[in-house]
């Protein structure tokens, strides 16, 4: 039987790990930002007008963390508004396994607050590099379809 330790240490050790509050703003923010783009932008790359692919991963940055998201679109031939939303998270230069778990909990509990959509599925979690950690989780949208001509649905004027 172990040695039983003092009272402080024992909250201490069983303690809720907090979200790491700058992490959830950004991530927060990312999210915004890829899932609401709207039309198509067009924007002046290496001295030519070219759209903008909404599929392309957008960054955020605490440091020392780095975060990609994207949001893809998976069939909408098998299920209309089925999309997959891809979260890339880095520690630059580190084994992200190595770190102590503590530090790991704290940005994995923002993820979960800011990204993952309680409703759906569970994510998938995969190490894809020694520093890296992608997330998937696939999620439908709601496209909204007229089928009553006396109901008035956003966009119909009227």
């Amino acid at each position: 039987m172990g040695k039983l330790l003092p009272i402080n240490k024992r909250r201490n050790k069983f303690k809720r790990i907090p979200a790491n509050k700058d992490v959830v703003e950004a991530l927060k923010q990312l999210r915004y930002e890829v899932e609401n783009q709207g039309a198509a932008k067009i924007k002046l790359i290496g001295g030519t007008y070219r759209e903008e692919r909404l599929d392309e991963v957008r960054t955020a940055v605490v440091p020392p963390w780095e975060f990609g998201y994207k949001v893809e679109e998976v069939s909408m031939v098998l299920q209309p508004g089925l999309f997959r939303r891809t979260l890339f998270i880095k520690l630059p230069g580190e084994d992200i396994l190595g770190i102590p778990e503590r530090d790991r909990e704290a940005i994995m509990k923002s993820v979960f607050e800011a990204v993952v959509d309680q409703e759906c599925e569970m994510p998938a979690f995969d190490l894809i590099a020694r520093d890296c950690i992608r997330m998937t989780q696939d999620f439908l949208v709601v496209f909204w379809h007229e089928s009553n001509p006396n109901i008035v649905t956003p966009g119909k004027k009227g």
